[in-house]
Parts: structure tokens; sequence; C-alpha cells
């Protein structure tokens, strides 16, 4: 079960509070929200996909949080099964090893690991609180200190919703330890050795009388210096989950170590008196030093919480560095001994061109981060979408030289026909910059848009044709046909808008922009899995549109740059709704025109629901436009539920023509339920407009999992007019479980907004596990129908498990209520583990059912594992529920974030092995070795205070603490 990739409604459903690190399961996220540009509300659930909000519109899908995903929902696991097996094997391997060796063997490697453990993938944690922990250690003044970072992490819990944070958790996550990143640490090392080395040689300069020599080796000293600081601010900013500014500042110590290594470059020239070779080197020391800079300002935006602003200087920083890299290029081809003179020439010749080309895209992207700044929106766009056409034709361009260097000139001369469209895009952009009337300033826009995608489009199909793939190659020439088409449109609107024909150029307009939202879908299917570094563009596409309520004009940016993810955005196609309220309407004057007024009534009634919908997504445009991103989201899908609930009733009134007033009674109620849902997103709608967060995520996926809801009856509709009894029955049962889940998020809505806030965690962590179960029912329905009666049961018996989940995370609400924090926590994470449990089941289901039986293995014995900890939070439970074993409780807490935290760490390594990271997976093995022995000194330390012995359990307790390296933490 690939949660978080479960397929259904087309809407987010978002949690909040930070917690994710790497890890998102119980997880949603409100990005991925363009799956069927210009479909109408058919929804689908996608994997997560972090965002950030640079100027976008959305059009919502409906994602709902997994429970647990311990390992990446990556394509390594498609790998040989031989492959994996034999990582698995060689992980037990290790770690047996390892136990072995006993606790003498406890290396430093080990607890620093430890002490970086993160959640696991999104899920709810709440941890015994600072005040729980002092009142059950009385005077046991070592142990004073022994729950700050649960503390700190409650403090940390602010919601947060999918524009704002990386990796979005679950609504009751509390943060956990800070993990930073060991790359980041070599690099620090690194760096400070080489500085030291380059320190020696200015001496040795010194001595010998070269004095610029030595000065110039210091200045490079220096410069390696601060680049170590650079990564030690990196490693703090990620021990702080600053994953932006830990990003940031890791680019800036990149930035200053290459700039350091050219500058050796450059001092080596000189001494061989190459002057030349010398000053191309310090210009590209420059560069690279201008790219640090602009990293640095990035990084220092993130930290102020400028999202928006960071991302812009990131764009321009990452720009500087490819100018930079770009000139190396034209080192690289005069060096070349096997070139003739001239061709050597020429090809230094082009790259220089294309250096020269990406500083004007710098400055560009200078500009537009400078109007960002001062609150100048179109400005920035115009600047910003001026520099990404530049940037693309660089790195078309690049790809032409290149292959004319290997001898591919025909493969070379395509890509130079892409380049002159793409450099033709940037001279349209500047007309419509220029072009006084919206309408016309949009067509002419949309123009230099089709021709970019278009020629996007046509270098993927070049790439697909020298991948032998020949049908790809067809797919991509036929939507290069259709953008050619729309660019000519959009022309031809330009010029009937300014002959006064608003009518025609409306038409116009809105079939090109049908033709490009299209084809943006087919870009997206082909880089939807692709990941990148935040900041960095996989696709930028703006489209403008007809309706000019957006105050920055009427051009939408859509990016796409991210922390896990390349998905792009468009605003929908409002077209698409405007057509079928016309088609309803024009249903109504034809019956009333035969007689039928009751009919033309209802059909109005749908209409008029239709024409809601437009007004909501108005709304949605409006309130992105003036920066309220997650607001946006929801009124978007006030406006998709809308739609739904009038195409429903549509059917209805057909169902009831044709005689089938039973068929149409359903149909009214998947109507009112999708009504529903729309309300529930409008109470997130405010409660997001009044800085609510938690209260808002609540309402927001109350209102999605009610619209997936919907969707089941549908199913169930379909199942019965199709005479499968059966099948009906299952449906039905899973949109009950969603409808529950919905009623669950309405609770934790409602205690948000009355201040209770751990009642609301639980009642959300309830309403996930709720949901899960439904999509755990509908795998089971999907098995029956395809005859594997064995898989379906196998499912059947996970959704048990959720059901417990779901349970016991009510019952932490209630105990919540009732003031017992202590208790209510231990039964909460219980809950949550279950849950956990739940996914490793599921994963080992679905690798079975692939063939995999060895795989499936090893995720059964996570799923035993984790098991483990669920006995060991029931048993903290109990103890928190007796006042005098308050003490005891705590250790049972521990051992249970220990199992778990174990857990997670073997399966982490048995990733990194497959992908083939020897060092990693050796990290985590440690790392799951250290929180195992910590485990089993915690339990040792539960089962002293039973025994009335504490003294022992104290002092278990304390070493169980320091072999996790959990109390390093502040």
């Amino acid at each position: 079960m690939k949660y978080p990739s479960l397929h259904s409604p087309k809407y987010s459903v978002n949690s909040s509070v930070e917690c994710a690190k790497e890890s998102t399961n119980y997880q949603s996220d409100l990005s991925n929200l363009n799956q069927h540009i210009n479909q109408p509300i058919a929804y689908s659930l996608q994997p997560i996909a972090s965002i950030r909000s640079v100027g976008r519109i959305v059009h919502s899908l409906f994602i709902i949080p997994a429970l647990l995903t311990l390992i990446h929902s990556s394509t390594s696991f498609a790998m040989d099964p031989k492959v994996v097996v034999e990582v698995m094997e060689e992980i037990g391997g290790l770690i047996e090893k390892r136990l072995d060796q006993g606790a003498g063997d406890r290396l430093q490697a080990e607890a620093s690991e430890a002490q970086n453990i993160s959640s696991m993938r999104g899920e709810y944690w709440i941890n015994p609180s600072e005040e729980c922990a002092r009142g059950s250690i009385d005077n046991q003044s070592d142990l004073s200190n022994l729950n700050q970072s649960s503390s700190d992490r409650a403090r940390s819990g602010d919601p947060q919703l999918p524009s704002s944070i990386s990796h979005l958790p679950s609504p009751t996550a509390a943060a956990v330890s800070p993990a930073y990143s060991f790359q980041f640490i070599a690099s620090h090392d690194r760096v400070v050795a080489r500085s030291a080395e380059v320190r020696m040689k200015a001496t040795v300069a010194e001595e010998s009388g070269t004095t610029d020599m030595a000065v110039h080796y210091r200045t490079i000293a220096e410069k390696l210096a601060s680049a170590a600081e650079f990564y030690q601010r990196a490693i703090q900013a990620g021990s702080l989950r600053k994953k932006e500014a830990s990003n940031g500042w890791n680019n800036v110590g990149m930035a200053l170590e290459r700039s350091a290594e050219m500058g050796m470059k450059a001092i080596e020239a000189e001494e061989v008196e190459e002057m030349d070779l010398a000053t191309q080197y310090k210009a590209v020391v420059e560069k690279l030093d201008g790219a640090a800079e602009l990293f640095k300002e990035a990084s220092q935006a993130y930290e102020k919480g400028k999202t928006d602003e960071g991302n812009n200087y990131y764009t321009a920083a990452k720009a500087t560095k490819m100018s930079a890299e770009i000139r190396l290029q034209v080192i690289r081809v005069l060096s070349k001994s096997e070139e003739s003179e001239g061709r050597k020439l020429d090809l230094a010749a082009e790259y220089s061109t294309e250096a020269e080309k990406m500083d004007r895209a710098v400055a560009l992207f200078r500009e537009s981060s400078q109007a960002y700044k001062e609150g100048k929106t179109t400005e920035g766009n115009n600047c910003y979408t001026e520099g990404d056409a530049i940037q693309v034709s660089v790195e078309t361009m690049l790809k032409a030289i290149e292959a004319g260097e290997r001898g591919k000139l025909d493969l070379a001369e395509k890509y130079q026909t892409e380049v002159k469209k793409l450099d033709s895009v940037v001279g349209l952009y500047k007309e419509a910059c220029q072009a006084c009337e919206q309408r016309k300033k949009n067509s002419l826009f949309n123009v230099g848009l089709a021709t970019k995608l278009s020629a996007e489009m046509m270098v993927k199909a070049i790439e697909a044709g020298e991948r032998g793939n020949l049908d790809l190659v067809e797919q991509y020439k036929t939507e290069v046909k259709k953008l050619n088409s729309a660019a000519d449109l959009c022309r031809e609107a330009s010029q009937a808008y300014e002959q006064g024909k608003k009518s025609e150029g409306r038409i116009l307009f809105n079939t090109a922009l049908l033709a490009i939202q299209e084809s943006l879908a087919m870009m997206q299917k082909d880089i939807g899995g692709s990941e990148a570094n935040v900041g960095e563009k996989e696709l930028q596409a703006e489209v403008a549109v007809i309706d000019s309520s957006c105050s920055n004009g009427s051009k939408i940016n859509v990016s796409s740059e991210t922390g896990n993810g390349g998905a792009f955005f468009v605003t929908p196609s409002m077209d698409r709704t405007v057509r079928i309220s016309s088609e309803i309407k024009t249903q109504a004057i034809v019956v009333e025109e035969i007689g039928n007024a009751d009919l033309a009534a209802k059909y109005r009634t749908a209409a008029e629901k239709m024409d809601g919908a437009i007004v909501f997504y108005n709304q949605a445009n409006q309130v992105y436009s003036i920066g309220q991103i997650e607001e946006s989201r929801s009124w978007h899908n006030v406006g998709g539920f809308t739609q739904s609930s009038a195409e429903r009733i549509v059917k209805a009134i057909e169902a009831r023509e044709s005689g089938n007033v039973v068929l149409a009674e359903k149909y009214e109620q998947v109507a009112a339920r999708s009504e529903q849902a729309a309300e529930l997103s409008k109470q997130a709608a405010k409660a997001l407009a009044l800085g609510r967060r938690e209260e808002g995520v609540a309402w927001y996926n109350a209102g999605a999992v009610a619209q997936l809801s919907a969707e089941r009856m549908v199913k169930a509709i379909e199942a019965g007019e199709n005479g499968n009894v059966a099948l009906v029955e299952e449906y039905k049962k899973a949109a009950a479980k969603s409808e529950e889940s919905a009623e669950l998020n309405k609770q934790a809505a409602n205690a948000y907004a009355s201040g209770k806030r751990e009642e609301g965690m639980s009642y959300g962590s309830a309403g996930i596990s709720t949901q899960s179960s439904a999509e755990t029912i509908v795998k089971a329905i999907e098995a029956k129908k395809n005859g594997k009666v064995e898989l379906a049961e196998k499912y059947e018996q996970a959704v048990l498990k959720l059901e417990k989940a779901t349970e016991l995370n009510k019952q932490a609400a209630e105990i919540f209520a009732a003031g017992k924090r202590a208790e209510g926590t231990s039964c909460h994470n219980t809950g949550v583990v279950i849950g956990n449990s739940a996914e490793m089941t599921l994963k080992a289901i679905e690798t079975e059912e692939s063939g995999n039986e060895n795989l499936a293995t090893k995720y059964r014995m996570a799923a035993d594992k984790l098991s483990k900890a669920v006995v060991f939070y029931t048993k903290a439970t109990q103890a928190h529920g007796a006042e005098t074993r308050r003490k005891e409780g705590l250790s049972w807490d521990k051992a249970g974030e220990y199992t778990r935290a174990s857990a997670e760490s073997q399966l982490k390594a048995l990733e990194a092995g497959i992908e083939g990271n020897i060092v990693e997976r050796d990290r985590k093995v440690q790392a799951a070795v250290t929180l195992g022995r910590a485990a089993k000194l915690m339990e040792q330390s539960a089962e002293a205070y039973v025994e009335k012995k504490k003294t022992e359990g104290v002092r278990l307790y304390q070493e169980a603490i320091a072999a996790s390296g959990l109390n390093k933490q502040g």
C-alpha cells in the first residue's frame, strides 16, 4: 500500500506542525495539486511533494496522509530483488555483529547518530511533557533535564501548511531530535584541513621571499575558513530543522570552496606565466563569489521566514554558479590538445556567448529579487519570466554545443532550432509587458509561453529519440503541434482584442489556454517523480488568465522548485466550468420552451451551483494574489466540491426524468455530501484567514474526506447499476469510514477552536487512521474483484489494526479531556505505533504480492518490532493511570520511543544499502544497534520500578539516556 500515494479524490488533506525531517507519513500535503488540470473534479491522491509559495495558483488535489512510510516511496525498490535480499542479509549480519560486540564497544559515532533520529515519516508523536518528567523524578538532580527535548518539541509544534515547510507533518506531530547532515560535517572538516594546508603554503612562500604569492595563498585560506564557518551554520540550521536555510548555508560553503579551488588554479597558472589562463580562472572566482553572496542572501531570508524572497535569491545564485561553470567549459576546450586551434576558438566563443547570456539571466533574477523585496510583484514577475526564458535557452544551447563536440552535428542542429524559438520568447514577453490593454497583454504573454513550452517539449522529443523511444517522440511531437497552434490562436486573440472584437478574442484565447494546460499536464506526467533541491527549477510555467481579479495584473506565476517533488501547478480551467454551466442553462431553456417549468428550475439550480463554483475559484485567485496561499487552497476546494455537487444534481435530474427515482435519490445524497464537504472547506478558509492554522487544517481534512466519502458513494451506485450487490456494500463501508474520518476531523477542529490542542491532535490522528482504513478497505474490494480472496483477507486484517489505532487515539482524546496528560500522551503514541505497524504489514503484503518474499519478510520483522513498541507504550499508559507509577511510565515511554526509532534506523539502513550508499547504511545500522541497546536498558529500568527497585530504576534510566545519545539535545 503506497501511502501517501492513495488513489482517491482530488483534494489535499493537509497536516500541520513540524516533525517531518525527511519523514512524512501520517502526512498529507496541499502540493501536487494539478494531476487532472482540465478534468471535472475527479480526484486522485498523490505522493507528497513539497511546495513553495512563489506566486502560483494551484489546482487542488486531495491528498490523504499515510500512516507511516519508514522507507521513502522511491523507485529504489524496483531494483533486482536479489540485490535487495543481499543488502537485507548484509544489514542483518552487521547488526548481529555489532550486538555481539557488547556494551563496551559503544562508539561515539553511534551516540551521535542516535541523537539525530527523526520522527517516523509524518507520524503523530506526542512526547511526555517537561512538567510530567519533572514531576516523576523527585529530587534526582541528574535526571532533571531528561525531558528537555520533549518540551522543546512541544513548543515547536506550530501547525504548518505545505507552502511554508518542506516536508509536511501531521497536525498532531511534535518536533523530534534535530538531525543534521553528516555530509556538512565532512565538508566542514575537509575545508578546515585544506585551509591549514594553504596557510602553510603561504608561510613557505613568505619565507622564500614571494610576498605577493603569500598574500594570494592567505586570501584563499581565509576563504576556505569562511566556507568552514558556513558549513557549520548549515549544521546548526539543520539541527534547528531549518532545512531551507541549512541547504542555503551549505551552498554558500560549496561556492566558496569551489572559488578557492579556482583561485589556486589561477595561482598555478601565474606561476608558469600563463597569464591569460590565470585571468580566466579569476573570472570564474568572481562569479563563484557572487553566487556565494546570493546564496547567503537566500539563507538569511529563509532564516527570517521569508521563503519567497529566499527562493528568488536562490534562483539567482544557482544561475550565477551556472555562469561560472560555463566559463570553466571555455577553459576546458581551449586546453584540448586533440582539437585544431580554429575549432578550439570556435567552441570557446560558443561557450562564452552562453556565459554572457546567463549573466543577463542572473541580472534579471537579481532585479526580480529586489522588486519582490520592495513589493513590486508585477515588475518582479516580468524580470523573472524573462530571465527564466534566457536560462532555458542557454541550457538548450549547451546541449547543442555538447552534441557538436561529440560529432553529432544533426543532433546539435535540432537543439539549435529550439534555441531560436526560445530566444524569440524573450521578445514576446517584452512585447506583452509593453501592451496597454490587459487582454492583449495576456494573449501576447501566452504566445511566449506556448512557444517556450513547445521548444521544451521538442527538446524532450529529441532526447526521447536519442534513447530510442519512438512512441514517446510521437507523443511529444503531438503536443508540440498543439502548442504551436495555441501560440497562433493567442496571436489571433491579440489581434482581435486590438480590433475591439472582444468576444472573438475571448474564444480564441480560451481555446489556446485549454491546449496549453493540456500540454502542461503532459509535461507533469513526464517529470512528476523527479526531485530537486530547495529552490532548484525543474520547470517554470506562467499562465495568463482572462479574469483580471488577480491584483498583479492577470499573470499568475507557476513554479516547481522544492525539497522533494517536481510537480508544477496552474490555475484551474475556468473555461470548462463556464462551459458546463452554459450547457446546463441551455438545457433549462430547452425544457422550459416545451412547457416543463419545474424541470427547468432544477436545471437552473444546478447551473447556479456551477456559477457558484466559479465564484469560489475566483475567490481562491484573489486571496492567492495577496499571498494567502493556504486560504486560497481551501477556497479552491470549496469550488471543486461545489462543482461536484452540481454535476451530481444533474445526474439526479436525468435519473428522475428517466423514471429511476431510487437512482435519483442516491445521486441527491451524493450531491448533499459534496455540499457538506464544501461547507467544511469554507470553515477551513475562514479559520486560516484568521491565522488559526491547526483548526484550519482540521476543517480542511474534514472537507476533503467528506468529498472522498461522496466519491465512494458514487462507486457504490455504479456497482449497484451493474448488479454487483456485494460490491455495493463494500463501497458503502468505505464511504462510511470516510464519513467517520470527516466527523473525527470536525471534532479535532472544534477542539483546536476551544484551545484544547492535545485533544485536537488525538482526534486528528484518529481521523487519519480512519481514512487510511477506508483506503485499505478499497484495496480489499479490488482484490476481491480480481478473485484474490486471500489477498483481500490480508488487507482486512490490516484494517483491524488501523481501527484499533483509531480507537486508541479517540481514547487518548478523552483522557486528555480529563486532564491526564501523561496517560493521554502514552495512549496516543500507542495508537500511532499500531498504525505504523499496520503500514509495515501493508508493505509486506504488497511486496509479497509482487513476488519478493524476502523483502516482505523484512517488512514483517519491522512490523513485529513496532508491535514490541506498542507493548511498551501500552504499559506506559497503564503506569501513568496510577499516580504512584509515573517514573515507571516514563521508562516505558522511552523504551517505546527507542524501539520505534531503532526500527526506523534499520529500515533506513536497508534503503541506503539498496541505493549503494554504504557509509549511510553503516551509520543507520549503528544507530539501530545503539537505540536497541537503549531500549533494552529502558525496559530494564521500567521493570526495576515495577519491582520497587527505585535506585536501580534511576541508574538504568540514566544509562539508557546516555546510550541513546538523546541526553545531548538542547
